[in-house]
């Protein structure tokens, strides 16, 4: 059985990571958040003390345009999706 060419292996890992990371903290206001990700077309990552505690894509603003959620009102910590493992590099 050949391997799947989509599959990356763990030597090619470091090539695919994008190290210049869009942040925000965790009290940014949402459309803050969404104006930065429309500049610098990514998606962000909310962290508090040094730690990445969540992340919001554009996925998360059309569910919340489809749910008539208030961009203007809400904060990041808000709408995020809160992450369940940390990575860190050694």
């Amino acid at each position: 059985m050949q391997a799947l060419p989509q599959f990356i292996s763990l030597q090619n890992l470091e090539s695919v990571i994008d190290y210049l990371l869009l942040l925000v903290v965790l009290g940014t206001p949402l459309l803050d958040a969404i104006a930065l990700m429309v500049a610098w077309v990514k998606s962000v990552l909310v962290y508090s003390s040094l730690q990445v505690v969540g992340s919001f894509t554009k996925h998360y603003i059309v569910r919340l345009i489809a749910y008539r959620s208030s961009l203007k009102t809400a904060n990041i910590f808000e709408v995020m999706h809160t992450l369940s493992m940390i990575l860190s590099k050694s």
